[in-house]
């Protein structure tokens, strides 16, 4: 059983085709205006790093996998970026340093083990008035274990960890105040909010 971030079959996809089909996705983050100094955690190949830098003072982006974050750092990003190869589960963001913490496409690979030192991780990386924007595929109901099965394209097959968070799941998170909200195509969910203070 594979309990790592998505594979890099996966994580090498363009998600613009998804984003257009899911417009809103993308307006509710510019409508959240990340701005300040933005920790991006699996920031994968660049896609949301690029939006994120249209905004932001600075990002830092987050990436396991060495060769999608080359593909995120030879983009033509604008903004100021620090690229940091890490694996998320045992980096520990420096405390209070961030105004916004954003991730995609991440939360539903983080195995249940893993929930309450993540969340910590990133309660702990925000500011006092720091708040969280994320996002993830959905559909309504979860998977059987919380795993599917992932196929690379030299036919290897992998069990990963892939949960679908319901809203009601998200909006009850212990230690948060999070708004989530499913897109118009229910395809994709995102939510926004900050540490219960």
């Amino acid at each position: 059983m594979v309990a790592a971030p998505r594979t890099l079959r996966r994580r090498h996809r363009d998600p613009r085709p998804l984003v257009r089909r899911h417009p809103p996705a993308q307006q509710a983050l510019d409508d959240f205006a990340p701005t300040g100094d933005v920790l991006e955690l699996a920031a994968g190949t660049g896609w949301w790093t690029e939006r994120l830098t249209n905004r932001a003072r600075h990002v830092t982006a987050v990436d396991a996998n060495t060769e999608t974050l080359d593909l995120n750092r030879a983009r033509d990003h604008h903004g100021d970026i620090t690229f940091v190869q890490a694996d998320i589960f045992t980096w520990t963001p420096p405390p209070a340093a961030y105004d916004v913490v954003f991730f995609s496409y991440w939360l539903s690979h983080v195995p249940a083990e893993h929930l309450d030192a993540f969340w910590h991780h990133v309660a702990t990386a925000l500011r006092p008035t720091g708040r969280v924007f994320l996002l993830d595929s959905y559909r309504e109901a979860r998977l059987d274990q919380d795993r599917q099965q992932r196929i690379l394209s030299d036919g290897r097959a992998f069990h990963i960890v892939k949960r679908y968070w319901q809203p009601d799941e998200l909006s009850a998170l212990p230690g948060w105040h999070l708004t989530p909200t499913i897109t118009t195509h229910r395809q994709v969910i995102y939510a926004h909010g900050a540490p219960a203070r």
